[in-house]
């Protein structure tokens, strides 16, 4: 018997201060290590910023997150990201 697999994937749509619309996504195999390579830059995040108390998503704590995305890529280059330009 086989559950799930280990494909990821993650797509943002959103509208920015200026009303455009933009999309992103990160997707790609092995779903348990794209966990882990998240869980070691949050870590560099957490460990080279202030303090922040409280709880919070990821997303309040990541000043870039395209480049966060794209540092992802530096543990394996098969995951692909798409970032889309505002329109």
């Amino acid at each position: 018997m086989s559950l799930g697999s280990n494909v990821f994937g993650v797509k943002v749509t959103g509208l920015t201060e200026q009303n455009q619309s933009s999309a992103n996504s990160i997707y790609g195999y092995n779903e348990g290590n794209i966990t882990a390579y998240v869980a070691i830059e949050m870590a560099f995040v957490l460990l080279t910023t202030t303090p922040v108390y409280g709880v919070k998503h990821i997303h309040q704590l990541i000043q870039d997150i395209p480049a966060f995305l794209h540092r992802l890529k530096q543990y394996d280059q098969t995951i692909k990201i798409n970032l889309s330009e505002s329109k």
